[in-house]
């Protein structure tokens, strides 16, 4: 792999690092937009963003999420992506503690980005959502609702940022020395930078003023060589540091997984991604390996509570028992 020199070069090394494939090579610089494939797709954009102006005219106002009763309970918001599911599912399987309520509401895919927070509340962002080719919102229904933040004490999101990516940029600098540390560093921060959970949590605590938890994707659930096991268990630490340190700099906690969950620092166990769900609550194919069930949301959930603030040192931690 060659080194860090050049603009060009460097972005492109950067994007095989910390994905599995390698982006196709863009068309020289101004004849990108002359070819057919590409005044098509700007064609069809330009109808969509025309759609959703049309639409955005016409729609109806917000309304806010009714409120939770002040009971006296702690009441958490999780705001997640696909991932939130082994969570919801975990919380619909157990008691949670009578001392918490907790609501789940989140967008699948592409559409968590459609996501977003202002002074107002936490609402879809019915412009975005229009120009995605998606339509699934099962867990946002009526896209009009939005949550206000005095509804709740605290707030979780459970985001897309992947974990494996960035441990695969660690272990492959500690084995092969390619990169310099400060290389990977920066890009760590840049997919932090670009990462929708992050930016959501980020908004929500800024606007707020409340403990936001916000989580990166778990490992997933694919078996990798380890070559050297000292080199993966280091980098494995490193990616926990780098992520709670970025998170750390937006005001933001977060989790991370069991290491009960964790194969060789690698990999999660694949008995956690057996039979997940989608937000549809349709068991994934076989095959699927990056989203959890709810056995793993059962060991998670409980940190999560916890750190969104419902651990109090007069009663002790929120509990989690058998439905």
């Amino acid at each position: 792999m060659s080194s860090e020199r050049g603009r060009g070069g460097k972005a492109r090394n950067w994007l095989r690092l910390f994905s599995r494939k390698s982006p196709p090579t863009a068309p020289a610089k101004g004849k990108r937009d002359a070819t057919p494939d590409a005044k098509e797709a700007r064609a069809a954009r330009e109808a969509r963003r025309a759609q959703a102006n049309a639409k955005k005219a016409s729609r109806p106002a917000k309304t806010m999420l009714a409120t939770p009763a002040a009971d006296g309970r702690h009441r958490i918001c999780v705001i997640g992506s696909s991932h939130m599911v082994a969570y919801k599912l975990a919380a619909d399987e157990t008691t949670i503690d009578p001392r918490l309520f907790v609501h789940f509401q989140g967008l699948a895919g592409r559409e968590f980005a459609a996501i977003e927070a202002d002074a107002d509340g936490i609402f879809v962002d019915y412009e975005k959502l229009l120009l995605s080719p998606r339509h699934l919102r099962p867990m946002w229904d009526p896209l009009t609702d939005a949550i206000a933040y005095d509804a709740f004490d605290s707030f979780v999101v459970v985001g897309t940022l992947r974990t494996s990516h960035i441990l695969k940029a660690f272990y492959e600098w500690r084995t092969t020395g390619h990169f310099s540390r400060a290389y990977i560093e920066a890009g760590v921060e840049m997919l932090i930078k670009r990462d929708p959970g992050v930016n959501l949590g980020q908004a929500i605590h800024q606007a707020s003023g409340k403990p936001v938890v916000t989580l990166a994707a778990p490992l997933t659930a694919i078996a990798v060589d380890v070559g050297d096991q000292a080199a993966m268990d280091e980098a494995y630490r490193e990616t926990k540091a780098a992520i709670e340190k970025g998170f750390h700099a937006r005001g933001l906690t977060t989790v991370f997984q069991p290491d009960e969950t964790v194969l060789d620092a690698s990999s999660t166990k694949e008995i956690y991604a057996r039979a997940s769900q989608t937000l549809a609550g349709v068991e994934h194919e076989d095959e699927e390996r990056a989203h959890m069930n709810a056995a793993f949301g059962k060991l998670v959930l409980p940190d999560i509570l916890a750190a969104a603030g419902a651990q109090q040192a007069e009663t002790g931690a929120p509990r989690l028992t058998s439905a």
